[in-house]
């Protein structure tokens, strides 16, 4: 079966998106270059604090109105849950590009987020998210 967006969640949830970018961003800039962090140290809490900063949102603004089946905390775990499966994939994508393709690490960071977004996007509207079923 084809999945079919709900465009206006997938638009709120991208603008989340962004303003996790630059949570996320800022943080791995900051930490790497002011601080002399490993950029992939810094990427794991840059991750880990535009996770929770995406997630309060989300919850407060995207999926408000969503008749949800689970409660806030258990939301908070299977979306953390989730990101950290994609900050796996963003670390590796981020790995290869910058150690084997000598691409500058903030680009390779760009490029990982955008492959992410797609698949965070479906697996959070489909499980953390999911609606209610009564």
């Amino acid at each position: 079966m084809c999945y079919v967006p709900d465009w206006k969640t997938l638009i709120k949830y991208a603008i989340v998106g962004a303003s996790g970018v630059a949570v996320n961003m800022g943080v791995l800039y900051s930490l790497t270059e002011y601080f002399g962090l490993y950029y992939m140290v810094s990427a794991v809490i840059a991750s880990e604090l535009s996770i929770i900063s995406n997630f309060i949102i989300n919850n407060k603004w995207t999926f408000s109105q969503t008749d949800t089946k689970h409660s806030a905390g258990k939301r908070l775990l299977i979306y953390n849950a989730i990101s950290i499966i994609g900050t796996v994939i963003l670390l590796g994508i981020m790995y290869i590009l910058t150690e084997w393709m000598s691409l500058y690490y903030v680009y390779s960071q760009w490029i990982g987020v955008v492959v992410v977004f797609g698949i965070n996007y479906v697996l959070n509207k489909r499980i953390t998210w999911s609606k209610n079923d009564n």
